[in-house]
């Protein structure tokens, strides 16, 4: 019932911005993100399991899906209209349009806002090549194209195939290479006593347990993870369930994202998280006594 609660709110939404001539595509992010930052701690321990695997598994098999149809599309549009210079400059653009939005935005932000960012020259390469890869999305919205008012909607529709056929097929595949070739290499995190076990000369001495040196508990029996270990399928316990860590360094916000967070925090959690108390934290107050100042 919580899944299918959860699918009918996303499906309302999409319909109203439909109903509305807004984007309904916006609209799924728009309440994807919410639901998640709100309604996830709602559900029960059951509910989150289970919505975690139904959404991965209809996620996957839609993408399948969509990617089959694509490729019984393309020999549809055999007899259609094509224009091989068009989709060539289109490949060109989306190529000079992508290396613009990557590198060329964070040297701008770079000069003029003094940005430090931690993407090095390589990560920024493979986000460029592997942001040209073209989703269904834009075939879909071609295909919206009234053809009464638009001479040249066959020429559209069939470029707009070809480059999500093409990027899919050649920047897909190669994209894995590309991060071969970008980190032969890839590091391994040590943890600080293994590296200290690596640099001393000790070595393990085989120790024989008896019966009754090693008694089985309710303990032992379950495996135990560290703190800095998260597991893909965490719990995410309620806020008022979650245990409070001692934070090393308190996260400071400024500007207008100081004054959402606190809204966030004093508004809208207490009311779209069931039996949210909002002294729960020790920051709700300080943050209650700013807001009102």
């Amino acid at each position: 019932m919580e899944c299918l609660l959860i699918f009918c709110f996303g499906y309302l939404s999409y319909i109203a911005s439909e109903m509305s001539e807004f984007s309904g595509i916006i609209t799924l992010l728009t309440s994807g993100i919410v639901m998640a930052h709100y309604t996830w701690f709602n559900l029960s321990p059951q509910g989150k399991q289970a919505s975690y695997i139904i959404f991965q598994f209809l996620g996957y098999a839609n993408e399948a899906f969509i990617f089959v149809y694509l490729g019984l599309t393309f020999f549809s549009y055999v007899d259609k209209d094509w224009s091989p210079q068009l989709i060539g400059i289109e490949i060109f653009i989306i190529a000079i349009g992508r290396l613009f939005g990557t590198l060329g935005l964070l040297a701008i932000m770079k000069c003029c806002c003094k940005y430090k960012s931690d993407i090095d020259i390589r990560q920024q390469i493979f986000i460029w090549y592997a942001g040209m890869i073209r989703g269904a999305i834009a075939f879909g919205l071609v295909l919206r194209i009234d053809g009464d008012k638009f001479k040249n909607r066959d020429v559209i529709v069939t470029t707009s195939l070809a480059l999500v056929v093409f990027t899919t097929v050649v920047y897909g595949s190669t994209v894995g290479v590309l991060q071969k070739c970008m980190e032969p290499k890839s590091e391994f995190k040590f943890s600080e006593s293994f590296k200290n076990f690596l640099k001393s000369d000790k070595k393990i001495e085989k120790v024989d347990l008896k019966d009754d040196d090693y008694e089985m508990n309710s303990e032992n029996d379950s495996m135990d993870l560290s703190e800095d270990e998260e597991s893909e399928y965490e719990d995410m316990l309620h806020p008022n369930e979650a245990p409070v860590k001692k934070e090393k360094s308190v996260r400071k916000y400024k500007g207008c994202v100081k004054y959402m967070h606190r809204i966030d925090e004093l508004v809208m959690k207490p009311m779209f998280i069931y039996k949210y108390e909002k002294n729960i934290s020790k920051k709700s107050q300080d943050f209650f006594e700013l807001f009102m100042k």
